[in-house]
């Protein structure tokens, strides 16, 4: 499974503030657990060293990088998840 970070999350409606990107932009996390059609689970670590769970909106896609990084389009959301 291993560690990833996020380095990648953007809002698709660049109008739209969510403080919780900011939040969670580059720390550490766990591979995300997602399926085509349902909502995503990230289980991050904050900046204070907790882990903290979130679900994203439905998920469009999802591929797996030849690098094991992971790119994910949600409803809302694009992400990108590096393997570290």
């Amino acid at each position: 499974m291993g560690l990833y970070r996020i380095t990648t999350i953007e809002s698709k409606d660049e109008n739209t503030y969510n403080i919780f990107h900011d939040l969670m932009r580059n720390q550490r996390c766990a591979a995300p657990m997602l399926t085509i059609g349902e909502r995503g689970f990230i289980r991050y670590e904050t900046r204070n060293g907790d882990w903290h769970r979130v679900l994203t909106s439905n998920v469009v896609s999802y591929h797996v990088c030849d690098n094991g990084d992971i790119d994910v389009e949600t409803v809302n959301t694009h992400y990108h998840f590096t393997k570290e």
